[in-house]
């Protein structure tokens, strides 16, 4: 569960060497937020991510595994999860973007199929998402 905690450090720490361009594609996609308290944005991603988690697991997930098998269930799922995060930019930054949000929506789509857990699916989501904001609202400069 905490596997997506650690890949959002490792992400967020390798593209302040490598691709700073992405972390300012990633906080221009969170400006909104900056205003708010962090305990308003804590309360904001634990309605988002929860909300999310339903929608790309608990439901597109499972009723797609009903005709396509779980494997294709789990990647059609991400792929929808990925393009729901589409923004603006540099093509290269933005299709970075979209394909590490593909590799997480993988990710916890995996951790829902193997419990049938639409809330460990979300705490795990809701924990790596937490982590970036906080390195990248407060700890990266």
């Amino acid at each position: 569960m905490f596997s997506g905690v650690v890949i959002q450090c490792a992400v967020i720490v390798g593209a302040q060497f490598w691709a700073p361009a992405f972390l300012e594609h990633v906080r221009a996609r969170l400006a909104t937020l900056d205003n708010l308290q962090l305990f308003s944005i804590i309360g904001i991603l634990f309605i988002s991510t929860l909300a999310e988690e339903i929608t790309f697991r608990a439901f597109f997930q499972e009723r797609l595994a009903w005709f396509v098998g779980t494997p294709i269930a789990i990647l059609t799922a991400a792929f929808l999860f990925g393009m729901m995060h589409l923004s603006d930019g540099a093509l290269w930054i933005a299709m970075l973007d979209i394909a590490l949000v593909i590799f997480d929506g993988v990710l916890y789509g995996i951790i829902f199929a193997r419990g049938k857990n639409v809330l460990t699916a979300w705490l795990a989501h809701f924990l790596a998402d937490v982590t970036g904001i906080l390195f990248l609202l407060y700890w990266i400069p």
